[in-house]
């Protein structure tokens, strides 16, 4: 990936008080599952994935909360909740019926990363794309906000992450 567009992505993501991942096969085809759990604890994100997609991350792991529905009004619920959107190796949805309001908001900021251009920015607009190797591209990423998150940013993270816990925890105990 272009230095430009990982530092347009840092810049976003070290702001971000409430980001959200979502995650699709492009992650397995690029052997990047590691590195995308690495950079999920490190922005301290909620991680989706659409519904019907192949396991592109661990289940188990207390910030994965389940599948979205790109067809569904309770997605958009999801969506318009993050500050910042990061979507990983994922079609990012293409919409099979008619939703009365946008999928996604304008008020979400979006980064999209994949390996293939013609994904990046095809069927919504998004604030950056990364384009290249996912798995590179999330080791840059990463290296890169090691240097861009302040103690207070990295305070916030580890709050959201025990909260994310917290909730996932509460979902396994419901069901």
């Amino acid at each position: 990936p272009d230095d430009r567009s990982v530092k347009a992505a840092v810049e976003l993501l070290s702001g971000a008080k409430n980001p959200a991942i979502i995650v699709e096969d492009g992650v397995t085809k690029c052997e990047a599952l590691d590195e995308v759990v690495q950079f999920t604890k490190q922005i301290g994100a909620r991680v989706y994935q659409p519904w019907m997609s192949d396991v592109n991350f661990p289940v188990h792991h207390p910030q994965y909360i389940g599948d979205m529905d790109p067809n569904s009004l309770a997605t958009r619920d999801i969506i318009e909740a993050a500050d910042v959107l990061v979507v990983i190796g994922s079609m990012f949805f293409q919409q099979a019926i008619y939703l009365p309001k946008p999928l996604v908001p304008s008020t979400t900021k979006v980064i999209q990363i994949d390996n293939n251009p013609w994904q990046i920015v095809k069927n919504l607009p998004i604030a950056c794309g990364v384009e290249g190797d996912i798995k590179v591209a999330l080791s840059d990423l990463s290296e890169a906000l090691t240097d861009a998150l302040t103690p207070s940013a990295r305070s916030s993270v580890a709050t959201r992450v025990k909260t994310i816990s917290q909730e996932k925890q509460a979902m396994v105990d419901a069901f």
